[in-house]
């Protein structure tokens, strides 16, 4: 959809954003997400956020899916 082109483009710049533990990814780190879409001069609305946390949520999911196959 081309509404969601923008947020694909901020999802790009972000995704080396996570916060790391012992199994891996463990979520994104918002203030580095928020301060990145800024310096990239994209304004995050309440719906972009839903968005990125779904993009965050589908990662860590199939992140656990491969970690079951390990």
């Amino acid at each position: 959809m081309p509404s969601n082109m923008a947020i694909w483009g901020v999802w790009v710049r972000v995704n080396g954003q996570w916060r790391i533990g012992f199994n891996g990814r463990v979520a994104l780190d918002w203030p580095a997400v928020f301060q990145m879409a800024e310096f990239f001069g994209t304004e995050l609305t309440w719906h972009d956020y839903h968005k990125l946390a779904a993009l965050e949520s589908e990662t860590l999911r199939q992140d656990r899916e491969a970690q079951k196959r390990e």
